[in-house]
């Protein structure tokens, strides 16, 4: 840090399979932010309970509530291929502490399902340093997210690791799962409005309005879009 001295290094621990109360408090003292994997509670709690660890620690690992509650940065990780490249999965596991057993290991370091919901998304982002570019659907941001078929804030936590996903936004395009659709509120031109399409009289076609915007040069906005596709002079 005297070689390098900046305002803020951003360090992350990574992993944080095993801590204690402690430990969470001096890295919410230090600025230290945290990628964790809570798939090792899953996978290794009832092992570790039996032979290692002991079950009271075993019960104890990734308690990950200890960082939340301190306001400490938790983003969550697989560290592929220890475990499925599944980030619904990794949130479930946060949010329930449900073990391969079936058991639920110390429900009282289960972390909220907006927590483990930032984990995945927005707080990952800032692990790799890229919050101002992805995590978030935010006007000035990359259009990179994935589609859900179901809300995860209105569904019962348990059921978090079954959401189907309908497909992905990358850089803007649309590529959806084979048999999904995206919403079903088209209106009288066929154009879907949860995906972004309005009509054009212009054009004659659905379009984002962005895309649009981008393409002839003009603002962003509902107005600019009206305005230049109510003019239908060529």
């Amino acid at each position: 840090m005297k070689r390098n001295p900046r305002e803020n290094h951003r360090t992350t621990f990574h992993h944080v399979g095993l801590f204690d109360a402690a430990q969470a408090q001096r890295a919410a003292d230090l600025g230290v932010e945290i990628s964790a994997n809570p798939y090792y509670l899953w996978a290794l709690a009832d092992k570790y309970s039996e032979t290692g660890l002991g079950p009271e620690r075993a019960a104890n690992m990734v308690a990950l509530k200890e960082f939340t509650k301190r306001g400490v940065p938790v983003s969550l990780h697989s560290d592929f291929a220890m475990a499925p490249a599944d980030p619904l999965l990794l949130a479930w596991v946060a949010a329930n502490r449900i073990v391969a057993s079936g058991k639920v290991m110390n429900p009282d370091e289960k972390i909220s399902v907006y927590n483990a919901m930032k984990g995945i998304t927005i707080t990952a982002a800032r692990t790799f340093e890229m919050e101002d570019t992805i995590g978030s659907i935010k006007v000035g941001k990359e259009a990179t997210f994935t589609l859900l078929e179901q809300n995860p804030f209105k569904i019962a936590p348990e059921k978090l690791k079954d959401i189907p996903v309908v497909g992905v936004v990358y850089k803007g395009n649309i590529k959806l799962n084979p048999g999904k659709t995206i919403g079903g509120n088209r209106d009288a031109h066929g154009c879907i409005g949860p995906a972004g399409y309005a009509w054009c009289e212009k054009t004659q076609s659905c379009e984002r309005p962005w895309e649009l915007a981008q393409k002839y040069g003009f603002a962003n906005t509902p107005e600019a879009f009206a305005a230049f596709c109510n003019n239908t002079n060529k």
